[in-house]
């Protein structure tokens, strides 16, 4: 009898998942960012260069299944680094941001320090946000809605620019074209 108790305990500490991440959907919104990044090369891309959001510039790549969004890749440019951001879409509603940004060593030098952080999404809400030391933050801190605030601001942001003209790629014969 103690012998099965332990192999249950044991499932339960080391090989399930915390509850958490469970009831907060983490393991299927990773398996949705995988689906997407699986997928990238059948779906129709827009690129736009932009200005103003960043010091010196920077472009977004957004990728669309039929009509419905599912990537926005955007880098953005400055004098000390650039930043990164992916941002996943799920029936429209943004479910993951991956966020990389490269320090310079000096004024636009050789990158010195790389942080990333990962964001994860539901309902329009943060659930999780792992930082660069990998520390899990939750929604119990004002950091974290602080920076929950200012990604949903930036991603509106990027979307707003996705309903301008835009340089459209077909991947499957590489042409370039003007498109809506």
């Amino acid at each position: 009898m103690w012998k099965h108790a332990a192999s249950i305990l044991f499932c339960f500490i080391f090989i399930l998942p915390p509850a958490w991440a469970q009831e907060n959907g983490i393991p299927l919104i990773r398996a949705k960012v995988n689906a997407i990044n699986s997928q990238l090369t059948a779906y129709q891309i827009k690129n736009k260069e932009v200005e103003g959001l960043s010091v010196e510039g920077g472009k977004l790549k957004f990728f669309y299944d039929r009509k419905e969004l599912k990537k926005i890749h955007a880098v953005m440019y400055g004098e000390m680094g650039y930043s990164t951001e992916d941002a996943y879409f799920d029936r429209n509603q943004l479910i993951f941001i991956y966020s990389v940004t490269n320090h310079y060593d000096k004024p636009s030098g050789i990158v010195a320090r790389r942080e990333e952080n990962r964001y994860y999404f539901r309902n329009g809400k943060m659930l999780l946000w792992i930082n660069p030391a990998r520390q899990h933050i939750t929604n119990s801190t004002p950091a974290f809605r602080e920076e929950e605030n200012q990604l949903l601001r930036l991603i509106d942001q990027y979307i707003e620019i996705s309903h301008t003209t835009f340089r459209c790629v077909d991947v499957s014969n590489n042409t370039i074209a003007a498109c809506s």
